[in-house]
C-alpha cells in the first residue's frame, strides 16, 4: 500500500490455519501473547501492535483475541474494546 501506514497481517499457525488481522496501522511491532484465558483447556492468542513513538511505551490503538473452537477447529478473531 504506497503512502499507506495502514497494513492486513496474516498469521499462519503451526496447524496451518490462516488467521487474518484487519487493516491497522504497521508502524509499530507486533505482539503475539498467549494463554488460557477462559480455562477452558485451549490455549488463547492476542495480537497487538505496539508504539515506540507513544509516551507509554505499553500503550497499543487495538488489540484481537484469536480463540479456537474445540469442537470443529476453527478460529474466531475478536477485536477487544480498550
Amino acid at each position: 500500500m504506497e503512502g499507506s501506514d495502514m497494513e492486513t497481517f496474516t498469521l499462519e499457525l503451526g496447524n496451518g490455519s490462516i488467521v487474518e488481522i484487519p487493516e491497522t496501522y504497521y508502524t509499530g511491532y507486533p505482539l503475539i501473547e498467549s494463554g488460557d484465558m477462559d480455562d477452558d483447556g485451549e490455549l488463547e492468542m492476542v495480537f497487538s501492535i505496539m508504539y515506540d513513538s507513544k509516551t507509554d511505551r505499553g500503550r497499543t490503538d487495538k488489540v484481537w483475541l484469536i480463540d479456537r473452537d474445540g469442537k470443529d477447529g476453527n478460529y474466531t478473531l475478536t477485536e477487544i474494546a480498550l
